[in-house]
């Protein structure tokens, strides 16, 4: 199997050698045991990371050549790039989790592809890139294995050590790896007697995130007419989930008797938390799909009528916001959230011997714009 790669590897860069006809995409291969992620699986997860495909043309050829293999669970990988200028070997980790290193690759192979894609990784996708554990290519000691031999044996030993040294001396070219397929495996995996054991993988997790919003927007069916209002958010923000406490002001909608000047002047305030679901459909893009409640209170003031006071009522309704967030940086977000107000209470305002004067409609409807600080 070692030659078969080893071929491999010398066709592609034979062929990244020659200049090219025409651009063409990087070309990418990928050799794992069968328990692992597939080729595809690993294309889809470089070019999310990428934002976009691997056969986007490139005026310079690159290929890439990922290879796990497997020695007794402990599963090494290593990946070859090939360009117009040679070729490069990294050993990036040792680990069990075969997925865990598929992910490692489509981390590397990306940030191999396009350099700026290190400021778009999260820091799970970073901590992949630990440095790999010794070469097993430099740490085999054949400067040991001779010494060892030789006091071992009384005198007959000293004669007897001139043939065995040819035999250390074969493996590194090819004739080890070809008698045996026992033979080989030293050769790959890091050697356990004198390399420390490579650390255990961390568990990753997304760190929450802090974030603080301001809204201004339009408003319908809640109040008299049409009209204005603020809002404000502060937001507990995960990879796929927000926990929000939001509030907001709907300021002096008027009503008035048809003909007259008498009626009032209605203002609403909110306060309410939500919960969100977010879905990344680009690195740019993020869709929070909100759900929850809010409270508060309608204040009405009277105008030119016989009881000249404010009247107060509660305030409850449930609200549906499927929002729109653009993320240009990791720190701003431009919101945009249409929101569906279902009142509980529709409280009904009547002017004795005229009728009623505004009540709630069964659905409201707002329109925000604003935008979001994130922290740290």
């Amino acid at each position: 199997m070692l030659g078969a790669l080893l071929s491999t590897t010398l066709y592609l860069l034979a062929g990244a050698a020659a200049p090219p006809p025409a651009a063409r995409g990087v070309e990418l291969r990928w050799d794992a045991p069968a328990a692992c992620p597939d080729e595809t699986a690993l294309r889809g997860r470089i070019e999310a990371i990428l934002g976009a495909p691997l056969d986007a043309p490139r005026t310079r050829p690159l290929s890439i050549v990922a290879v796990v293999r497997d020695d007794g669970g402990t599963r090494s990988l290593r990946i070859f790039t090939v360009t117009a200028e040679g070729m490069r070997e990294r050993a990036l980790r040792y680990d069990r989790d075969c997925a865990l290193l598929t992910q490692a690759a489509a981390v590397l192979i990306a940030i191999t592809v396009d350099p700026t894609a290190v400021g778009r990784l999260d820091p799970d996708a970073l901590a992949l890139l630990q440095p790999p554990p010794p070469d097993p290519a430099v740490t085999p000691v054949p400067a040991t294995a001779p010494p060892s031999p030789a006091p071992a044996e009384p005198p007959p030993a000293a004669n007897a050590a001139p043939s065995p040294a040819p035999a250390p001396v074969e493996p590194p070219p090819l004739t080890a790896a070809t008698p045996s397929p026992a033979a080989a495996t030293p050769v790959e995996p890091p050697p356990p007697a004198n390399a420390t054991p490579p650390p255990a993988p961390r568990p990753t997790r997304w760190q929450p995130r802090g974030a603080v919003r301001l809204l201004g927007g339009l408003g319908v069916g809640d109040l008299p007419a049409a009209g204005g209002g603020l809002g404000g958010a502060a937001a507990l923000v995960f990879r796929h989930l927000r926990l929000e406490l939001v509030a907001e002001l709907w300021p002096s909608r008027r009503a008035r008797i048809a003909g007259t000047e008498s009626g009032a002047d209605f203002l609403l305030w909110t306060v309410g938390p939500r919960l969100c679901g977010v879905v990344h459909p680009h690195r740019l893009v993020e869709l929070p799909l909100c759900a929850g409640l809010e409270f508060g209170g309608v204040r009405v003031a009277n105008v030119r009528l016989q009881n000249d006071g404010d009247d107060r009522t509660r305030w409850i309704a449930a609200v549906l916001a499927p929002s729109l967030a653009v993320v240009p940086s990791t720190r701003l977000a431009v919101w945009f959230a249409p929101e569906l107000i279902v009142p509980a209470t529709r409280p009904e305002f009547v002017v004795e011997g005229r009728g009623t004067l505004h009540r709630a409609a069964p659905v409201a409807g707002r329109f925000m714009l604003g935008i979001e600080l994130r922290f740290p």
